[in-house]
Formats: structure tokens, sequence, C-alpha cells
């Protein structure tokens, strides 16, 4: 079945055997830290938009390697080597010499979020990993400035347009993810848990480990207070867009009392008015 096919892939394989990634940096020390004791998946897994993502990544390495030949899109296989000396494996998406820069293709479900507030942690973090191991692996020339990069694809084909974001290669950070990827080292080591740095309304949706690691918690009201900036980023931005869409309503509306019958065109944009249905009801039409 195509789910069992899924599931044969290489980052899932990974994830079974207790693999931390490049995907996993920056996301949520526990589940990295379930992963690194090898404790197995207890919830079943939606796969789709993985597969989708997987089946976008395999067009572009295509298109790629047909337009861009000197490009290594996704053939790559690196270790990125923290100062503690932890490695992560992963495969960047796209390496491109001649700008000395690593794009990462992402699959995503809207872009507004990234587009109105950047990347997430997790992102930033994975983008920078493959950037340190392409310079460990003499790929990218760190005498020269490094450039890291995004692109973002809705696969709800809402947005038709890709969304691209960048930043300069900073080194430094490496010494930020260290300090994550330690916390979930020390805590192995402890035999304790790490911080569970998902909302747990969150988790039960999207994570294969929900019942593993908060199973046995204690059962709150449903007022958990919330503190993933990720998630309040969400929040934030629905309740602006209720009040955008109120706000949108009431200009539509005195502007469609303003313009009854006219029609015509401006520089921009042609206005006429267009009868609907049977009773005649007259609609406001506006084209570029």
């Amino acid at each position: 079945s195509m789910k069992a096919y899924g599931e044969r892939d290489a980052r899932s394989v990974q994830s079974a055997d207790g693999i931390i990634g490049m995907s996993d940096l920056g996301f949520c020390r526990q589940k990295a830290l379930l992963m690194l004791r090898g404790i197995p998946q207890s919830d079943p897994d939606n796969i789709t938009a993985a597969q989708i993502g997987t089946a976008i990544h395999d067009y572009y390495r295509k298109a790629m390697d047909d337009m861009f030949p000197d490009w290594i899109a996704d053939k790559k296989k690196l270790v990125c080597r923290f100062p503690s000396g932890y490695e992560v494996p992963g495969t960047p998406d796209l390496i491109v010499p001649e700008y000395n820069a690593i794009v990462d293709w992402k699959s995503v479900d809207g872009t507004q979020k990234i587009r109105r507030y950047g990347v997430s942690v997790s992102q930033r973090y994975q983008r920078f990993g493959y950037a340190h191991a392409a310079v460990q692996a003499g790929l990218l020339d760190p005498t020269r400035p490094i450039w890291v990069a995004n692109y973002f694809i809705d696969r709800s084909a809402r947005e038709k347009e890709p969304y691209f974001t960048f930043e300069q290669y900073d080194e430094s950070l490496a010494i930020e993810i260290d300090e994550w990827i330690s916390d979930v080292t020390y805590a192995a080591k402890q035999n304790e848990d790490a911080s569970r740095d998902i909302p747990s309304p969150v988790c039960a949706m999207i994570c294969s480990h929900f019942t593993v690691c908060r199973g046995g918690l204690e059962v709150h009201d449903g007022q958990e207070v919330i503190d993933d900036l990720e998630t309040i980023k969400y929040i934030d931005m629905a309740s602006d867009g209720k009040e955008y869409k109120k706000l949108g309503d009431l200009m539509y509306e005195e502007a469609r009392a303003a313009l009854v019958g006219i029609n015509g065109v401006t520089d921009t944009y042609q206005v006429r008015w267009v009868e609907v249905g049977s009773k005649g009801t007259m609609r406001l039409d506006i084209v570029p």
C-alpha cells in the first residue's frame, strides 16, 4: 500500500531507528529524546502530508537536475558535527556552489504565518545544520558570504506563488543548536524527561509519540497555559484574520453602495455590474 511504501522512506526509517535528524532540531526536545532512546511510535502516523511533500521534493529535484546540472539537488548525504562532537546526518535539498548557498524546500499548508512571522526555530536550525555540514564537507566556501534559504510551496494550492526567504549563515548558531542537543543528551544520560516544547493539544494532532509521551501525565481541564511561540503566532494570526475580515466586509459594503450603476475601466481595474440568478440580483464585479 501507499502507506507502507511511505513508511519505508529513508526519513521514516531514520526516525524509527532512533536517529535525530536535521528536521528534528529545534522542534521538541522530549520527542527527540524518545527517538534517541529508540522508543517505538505509540500512535498512528498520518503520513499523507509527508508523502505529498516527498512527491514535491522529487519533482523539484528532477527540475533542478534538468535545468541546473551543476547544482547539487537532494543527492549529497552529509553529517553536521557540532562543537560538542555530536553528529547529525542529513541530505540538503539544494546546494548551489555558484551562489554559495543552501536551499531547503518545504511543502506547507499555507504560507501566511511564514510571511508574517518568518521561519520557525526548527526550520532555521535545519537549514543552518545543512549549511554547517556543507562547509565542513568543503562544498561551501566559508571565506565568502554563505546564504541559507527556505523555498515554501503551498501543498494545498490555495496560494499559487511559492515563498522564498533567506538569511546569511551565522556560524555562532552552532553553539545555540548544540545547547539544544545537549539538553536532550543530558536527559538521556540522567534517565530524565526533556522539555516538552509543544503544547499538548498540538501534540495530540501531530505527534506519533503522543501517548507514550503524555499518556501518563495528569489531564488538565483544557485551560493549559500556552507558551509555545509557534502556536501563539497562529492564535494571533487567527484573531487578526477575523478582525481583518470584519474590516474588509465594512470596506466592501461601503464601496459597493457608492458604486451602484457604475461600469467602466480604470488604469488597473474593470468595474461592472452583473445580473445573477432569476430574481435579477446584481453583483459588483471588479477584476484586474
